[in-house]
């Protein structure tokens, strides 16, 4: 039996503090998909032991005291992941870059697990944008248009959450995520199995920022035709 502790991890560009907007529409938008998994994927009880199904860094580490153990642990023990995308996703930090680096190592080794490298509708990384053009993204997350959820006509609206357009945005997420839960969920082995051996690169230190580094431009750069 696989042992996920949550349904999707969320990805995101924090703002300085609390009370900025990436840190308000992020909170907003994971207690949208909290409370609403449970009723809407079919079983859909995967969570933690303090009962979060969603992992959030703003619920999981208090005073964003990160801690890559769990970072790496949350990350991998994440059926799906959602990334918040935005013009500064790439930013000053090389957080998100980090788990994005971590997660086109683990979704490389689940499609290979679950012999499914060739099937379209099998989507571990699921872009959700918030701010910019689809163009502006990396090849690497604009290739995926067919699992993309774009939010930029409600990112800056007061009470997003209230209205019908988010309702029929967060369904359209649901099924991405549902359709990767009924896969993985059905595996009658233990996909985390080698979390404990996973781990993000750490970019405090100098080798872990080189690593994300060159991810950073590797994904950015347009892959070749073959000849």
């Amino acid at each position: 039996m696989t042992t996920f502790k949550y349904t999707c991890f969320i990805s995101y560009r924090n703002g300085y503090n609390i009370n900025d907007q990436p840190n308000v529409f992020s909170a907003t938008f994971a207690a949208e998909i909290s409370k609403t998994i449970q009723y809407y994927l079919p079983d859909s009880n995967v969570r933690d032991e303090n009962g979060h199904n969603v992992f959030l860094d703003q619920h999981i580490f208090p005073n964003f005291a990160f801690d890559l153990q769990t970072l790496s642990a949350g990350l991998c023990k994440s059926i799906a992941w959602v990334i918040l995308y935005s013009r500064d996703y790439f930013g000053e930090s090389l957080w998100c870059a980090s788990e994005l680096e971590g997660m086109s190592r683990l979704e490389q080794k689940r499609l290979q697990h679950l012999e499914a490298e060739n099937n379209p509708d099998i989507g571990f990384v699921i872009p959700v944008l918030i701010a910019g053009n689809p163009e502006e993204m990396p090849p690497f997350l604009r290739q995926r248009k067919n699992h993309m959820v774009d939010l930029r006509r409600l990112y800056l609206r007061p009470n997003f959450e209230k209205e019908g357009e988010f309702t029929d945005k967060l369904t359209d997420l649901l099924d991405k995520i549902g359709i990767v839960q009924t896969v993985v969920l059905n595996k009658k082995t233990d996909i985390c199995a080698s979390c404990p051996d996973f781990t993000l690169h750490d970019i405090d230190t100098e080798e872990g920022k080189n690593q994300i580094r060159n991810f950073i431009t590797n994904i950015k750069t347009p892959p070749q035709p073959t000849v």
